[in-house]
């Protein structure tokens, strides 16, 4: 599903139907059989996009659906650009059947686009997994740059708390170089 439902259908034997409507509306639907816990998966999803230089989203899936725990999971979302900020923010919500293994994410970013050749954004991801007691949180500086056919992006991102453990922590720099023929 377009705009992102966390846990969408992804197996084998996927069947999806996307249909653009008059106004900015475009709707979509997933299914795919469960090859590992059988049964369907399901999404689906809606945006809007008739406000100039906005998008608005929503999603809801559901997986491993063939006697196992279902995963049911929500989402919804907006982005704003103007002039050379592009903003963004998502908010999504996981369930499973039988546990108390729930989550609460709220996903935001910022980018700005110096130029036509330069670009550069910050984006920060905290999730609540019910049972922890600490939350984890992703946080990053991300930058692009192009001349011609070559370009160069970089990141630097830290991880705290990963999977809920307050001991689990990470961090990650990245440097890519692309050339296009």
């Amino acid at each position: 599903v377009s705009y992102g439902v966390v846990r969408s259908a992804q197996d084998t034997g996927n069947l999806g139907y996307k249909l653009a409507l008059d106004g900015g509306v475009t709707v979509s639907m997933e299914a795919a059989r469960n090859t590992s816990a059988g049964g369907t998966d399901n999404t689906y999803g809606v945006t809007y996009t008739g406000i100039d230089g906005m998008t608005l989203a929503l999603g809801v899936g559901s997986t491993a659906t063939g006697g196992t725990a279902e995963v049911a999971s929500e989402t919804a979302g907006i982005k704003y650009a103007t002039g050379a900020l592009t903003f963004g923010l998502q908010l999504t919500k996981v369930e499973t059947d039988g546990t108390t293994e729930d989550e609460d994410g709220t996903h935001m970013g910022v980018t700005y686009n110096v130029n036509d050749d330069f670009t550069v954004g910050y984006v920060r991801q905290e999730t609540d997994f019910s049972g922890s007691s600490s939350d984890e949180e992703h946080s990053g500086i991300q930058a692009s740059y192009s001349m011609g056919s070559i370009s160069f992006s970089g990141r630097v991102s830290k991880l705290d708390n990963q999977g809920g453990s307050a001991s689990a922590s990470d961090e990650d720099k990245h440097i890519t170089m692309s050339i296009a023929f």
